[in-house]
């Protein structure tokens, strides 16, 4: 009986993973939409935002991802076609995200990625393997997609070369393509023995960036390559380079560190536990840069800022100043920790750390900027929620960005950090932003906060 409990726990985990994914590339669509759309619309997706952030709190995956689609829906100038919405609320899973290069065929099945309670039609899907310059990697295939929305397909891979490529799902009515989606899938000459050889021993070595982003690289590999389902599309193929690259230094006796610009993945050592840290860094010319350290809400992970929250607009303020932006998953008290792997490895100026905070993230970006090392972060944004201020930190002309929307659940605690910070002498600027909530305030505040880390890094 206890093996049978253990095996229905880990189909129950997979499944919520899967869901997981789902509820980020919908999450991802939405706040697409919601940047696109004209400011007169947005409201209309508001009620089905805070929906969604409730059944997301409630574990309710499913119902999450069917709001998210809703809020998007609702953004429309005109109304969206039933065969869409019933499309929509469909998902592609491949049995695997990293497969063998030598793997003839690829399974694929389609199903609900939620409850639909819409008119339903029969679809047809066409799949094919793209390489990242959009270029066919394999012949595509088609196949019939029932009422239930349920369908088995297959698709061969003979002749698709290895690397990160990506899975285009389209679903058609007739000749008219009403859905389309893709799945990142990494396909890997000698996966298995490449893994085996790479694998991270312990050789009693005091844990570094090298250590911890070689053994947290070759467990997202191995967990890809045995079926896991990541939360977001990620590159397998360049990570298993990457992980043999650092084992191959290590034992040659060489110092490894991640590349030095583009975007990149690592581990920052925090005592007995590494942090996962999703970077974007500039080309280094030869001056130190300012960063940006952008920390997630509950449930999320290192790549909320990347991939949510505006589909990535804090990357994209980033970028256009040259700046250097990361994202800690799960940092807690670690974010100190995160900064000084930071510095070790790029040219970031120390003068100028600002930090983003959502959330939970909030809490934790103000109990960074009021505690200890306080002095070591130039400015804060907390958005959507509060935080404990430090006892005994002088906050006199130490600079805070406090907001929150108007629908937002985090707005009492948004109101009571701002008195708290007031009350020790910061200098606070505090916004409110209509129709908004908990979810979008991220996305609507940005463009507002990057204006003012522009006026404090020209005071540097």
């Amino acid at each position: 009986m206890r093996a049978v409990a253990i095996v229905a726990l880990l189909a129950s985990a997979l499944t919520a993973q899967a869901s997981r994914y789902e509820l980020g590339r919908r999450t991802r669509a939405m706040e697409q939409a919601l940047e696109a759309a004209a400011p007169a619309l947005r409201p209309r997706a508001t009620p089905h935002l805070q929906s969604a952030v409730q059944a997301f709190f409630g574990m309710n995956l499913g119902r999450a991802a069917a709001a998210l689609d809703a809020a998007r829906q609702a953004l429309a100038v005109e109304a969206v076609p039933p065969a869409v919405l019933w499309a929509e609320s469909l998902a592609f899973a491949p049995s695997s995200r990293c497969v063998d290069a030598a793997t003839p065929a690829l399974a694929i099945e389609c199903a609900p990625a939620y409850a639909f309670e819409g008119e339903r039609v029969a679809l047809r899907a066409r799949l094919a393997l793209l390489a990242e310059d959009g270029q066919r990697m394999a012949a595509p295939v088609e196949g019939e997609v029932s009422v239930e929305g349920a369908a088995q397909l297959s698709l061969p891979l003979a002749g698709a070369a290895p690397g990160d490529h990506w899975l285009r799902a389209e679903l058609f009515v007739g000749e008219v393509c009403v859905a389309r989606s893709r799945v990142r899938v990494s396909l890997v000459p000698e996966l298995a023995a490449r893994l085996t050889a790479a694998t991270p021993k312990d050789d009693g070595a005091v844990l570094d960036v090298a250590r911890a982003t070689w053994r947290s690289l070759h467990r997202q590999v191995e967990r890809a390559a045995q079926g896991d389902v990541p939360e977001t599309d990620l590159p397998f193929a360049r990570w298993l380079d990457e992980v043999e690259a650092i084992a191959a230094a290590l034992a040659a006796g060489r110092v490894s560190s991640p590349a030095k610009s583009g975007e990149l993945w690592f581990a920052a050592p925090a005592g007995r536990r590494s942090v996962p840290v999703r970077v974007w860094a500039p080309e280094a010319k030869g001056e130190p840069r300012p960063v940006v350290l952008v920390l997630h809400g509950a449930g999320g992970s290192e790549n909320m800022f990347f991939d949510a929250y505006g589909a990535g607009k804090v990357v994209a303020l980033a970028q256009a100043r040259g700046w250097l932006v990361a994202a800690p998953g799960n940092v807690g008290g670690a974010v100190g920790e995160v900064l000084d792997a930071l510095a070790a490895h790029f040219p970031i100026d120390r003068a100028r750390v600002f930090v983003i905070g959502h959330s939970m993230g909030a809490q934790h970006a103000i109990a960074a900027a009021t505690g200890r090392d306080f002095a070591r972060y130039a400015a804060t944004a907390a958005l959507g929620g509060g935080g404990r201020v430090g006892a005994k930190t002088d906050l006199a002309a130490r600079p805070f960005f406090v907001a929150a929307g108007d629908r937002d659940f985090g707005l009492g605690g948004a109101r009571a950090l701002q008195r708290a910070l007031q009350g020790r002498e910061a200098v606070v600027t505090y916004k409110e932003y209509a129709d908004t909530e908990h979810l979008a305030i991220v996305q609507v505040a940005l463009a507002d906060v990057f204006v003012w880390f522009d006026e404090l890094a020209r005071r540097k």
